[in-house]
């Protein structure tokens, strides 16, 4: 071991130096030097390991291509912890410290465990072994990629972005439902309410701490749910550290751009409360009140940021009363934890807002809820909803199922429905059924490689399990990585032109305002995300066209034009200094040819442009507070309006 750390640190000191030297001297960029200084230190490193530190004699053949492949990962480390400082403003040497502490780790485990261990078979795994030490250091290395893969690959998602913004309105003193309108139940707000409370005190910007907050979440969720699945007897030996390990890949880098999501952080903890219910389901003993206290409070985590999920554990709860044949067993005590949360706070929110109840329930069923995409669902879980039940089924026949992986099946088709039933086709609303399925053929893969009698399976048979499970988990996750976002380049020119702007913004898409918003730098001016009233009173009065219901087309189109007409006066009476404008969108043509919006874009001189989403400027911006654009009474922006319509139409408020 001292041996080992000298060496290490010898490496460290020498990357430390050429790191520093070459950004200094060659006047190159600390991604570009940090590079370079790792190729260089990881010859020193290759052999000083080799020859001290391990004294291995094994063959170069062998040892060289898979130090490669540890050296390949501390490359990325090296990268990309430089790029993510970047992204945080933080000081080049505090990346370059984050670097000398993280690869090391990275190595130790790899090197000690693989990379120079005599006597590996070719069919043996990386993630050897299964003691509580190194599923921690597993679970630190996976954890810190997924952060900086986080920070560095994709802005933080639309809506998380914009509950952040929200966050912030309320701290400065905007109520909620009144100056600032979110679509959802305070809940979506609370559940990122201490991350973004505790960025300004430690300095940090609000996404970094709700990306850490979110990996605190994945971690916990995973071993949690380690932990009842040890306890219960449901993945015995080394198939479970393997199944952990590939779990937390799934909850933090396979998620891709809907990282943080509120249907993600829901989905990862879920899973104690189905394990739980495996392990009622197998009749097992030694089942404790503290197994059913954690996973019953983190279960109802997932029916407080979307209630639709409620059916997830409707269906967990019916599958150990079927499998018992005790209808008793609905009221155990882990599912009346969760459901009593759902209960409480249901209650609360009715009592603290009653105004969602009373007045922006109504126009969410007339427009938002109203409105599906069939096709779209379709289309958006078919790779999913094809492939997972198919690889699990071959698992399952070949010696891989379990009690576990059926009930996670179970969930994952459970959870399709919520899917269905918001009908927007979504990727992210996918996430539970996605994750839950994937965790299914985790768990009976890893039985079939790790825990099972007799011979370790040969290579041809462990290339094929793992085939298998690769193609399910990318069908699985492949349409959460396409980002949609604005590009960086575009914020980056935008921001030097401006300085704490505020923000509006003419769209009906969230993904048009947020999160450039934020990245501009900008004070979100509006109360709502979007146009989303005008998009759907649109996209309704067309249906209704079709249809031949000309009544309620012309409700609806009422709707818009009062709508449109409210948003041009407060533009009007108090501009933005940034305006987004998003081409793109067939309402926005509509505003500037139709409702007046091309007079108020004359004030404005454009300074950037990604395809279609454009920047513009206002050219003699004044100081506005986001308050300014509400009024105190009521909702914001909601006109009283008496109107002939359709006896399904239960609201008598219209959005304006």
């Amino acid at each position: 071991m001292a041996i080992f750390v000298s060496v290490g640190v010898a490496a460290t000191i020498l990357y430390f130096v050429l790191a520093s030297s070459t950004s200094v001297i060659l006047q190159v960029s600390p991604s570009i030097s940090s590079v370079v200084a790792y190729l260089l230190s990881a010859v020193f490193s290759y052999c000083g390991h080799k020859y001290l530190s391990f004294t291995s004699s094994g063959a170069h053949t062998i040892e060289a291509p898979r130090f490669v492949v540890t050296t390949t990962l501390g490359l990325l480390i090296a990268y990309l912890l430089p790029l993510a400082a970047e992204r945080m403003g933080l000081p080049h040497f505090v990346a370059y410290a984050a670097v000398c502490l993280v690869v090391p780790m990275v190595n130790f485990v790899l090197l000690k465990r693989w990379v120079f261990r005599i006597g590996n078979s070719p069919h043996e795994a990386v993630f050897a072994g299964g003691s509580t030490g190194r599923l921690l250091a597993w679970g630190l290395v996976i954890s810190c990629v997924a952060f900086v893969i986080q920070l560095t690959m994709w802005p933080i998602n639309p809506d998380t972005s914009w509950l952040i913004t929200v966050i912030e309105r309320m701290r400065a003193g905007d109520r909620l439902y009144v100056d600032v309108i979110e679509l959802n139940p305070p809940s979506s707000i609370w559940l990122y309410w201490v991350p973004v409370l505790l960025s300004r005190p430690i300095g940090l910007l609000p996404e970094s701490v709700v990306y850490a907050y979110t990996l605190l979440i994945c971690l916990g969720g995973v071993a949690m749910t380690g932990w009842i699945i040890r306890s219960g007897n449901l993945i015995t030996g080394r198939a479970l550290a393997q199944a952990m390990a590939l779990m937390l890949v799934s909850a933090a880098l396979l998620v891709g751009n809907s990282f943080s999501e509120r249907d993600h952080i829901g989905a990862v903890l879920l899973t104690p409360l189905i394990a739980l219910t495996a392990w009622r389901g197998s009749g097992s003993a030694g089942l404790a009140p503290r197994h059913w206290l954690a996973a019953g409070f983190a279960g109802g985590v997932i029916a407080l940021v979307k209630p639709y999920y409620a059916v997830v554990v409707f269906a967990a709860a019916t599958y150990v009363v079927v499998r018992r044949r005790d209808i008793g067993l609905f009221l155990l005590p882990e599912f009346l934890i969760a459901g009593g949360m759902s209960v409480a706070y249901m209650a609360v929110f009715y009592l603290a807002y009653p105004i969602y109840f009373e007045e922006l329930l109504p126009i969410l069923r007339e427009t938002y809820m109203a409105f599906s995409w069939p096709l779209d669902l379709l289309a958006v879980l078919a790779a999913p909803l094809l492939v997972i039940p198919v690889v699990y089924g071959i698992f399952a026949r070949s010696g891989g199922r379990s009690i576990f992986g059926d009930l996670l099946l179970i969930c994952a088709g459970a959870a399709c429905i919520p899917y269905f039933t918001q009908g927007k086709g979504w990727a992210y609303h996918t996430y539970p059924a996605v994750y839950l399925g994937s965790v299914a053929v985790i768990v009976a893969a890893c039985k079939l490689v790790f825990d099972r009698p007799g011979p370790a399976v040969r290579l041809p048979k462990l290339a094929e399990i793992a085939g298998l499970t690769l193609m399910a988990l990318v069908a699985a996750h492949w349409r959460f990585f396409p980002d949609h976002a604005a590009s960086r380049d575009l914020a980056t020119a935008v921001r030097g032109q401006t300085s704490s702007p505020t923000v509006g913004m003419l769209g009906g898409d969230i993904a048009a305002g947020h999160p450039l918003a934020r990245m501009l730098g900008g004070r979100w001016i509006e109360p709502y995300c979007s146009d989303w009233i005008a998009i759907f009173a649109l996209r309704l009065e067309d249906e209704a066209l079709r249809q031949g219901d000309g009544e309620r087309a012309g409700y609806f189109k009422d709707m818009l034009n009062r709508y449109l007409a409210g948003k041009r006066e407060r533009l009007t009476e108090a501009p933005p200094e940034i305006l987004i404008v998003d081409r793109g969108d067939r309402l926005v043509r509509m505003m500037l040819a139709e409702h007046g919006f091309d007079r108020l874009l004359a004030n404005y001189a454009m300074t950037g442009a990604d395809k279609e989403l454009e920047v513009y400027r206002l050219a003699n911006p004044t100081v506005v507070e986001p308050h300014d654009m509400a009024v105190q009474d009521g909702i914001v922006t909601l006109l009283r309006v008496r109107l002939m319509r359709p006896p399904f139409f239960k609201s008598v408020e219209v959005a304006g």
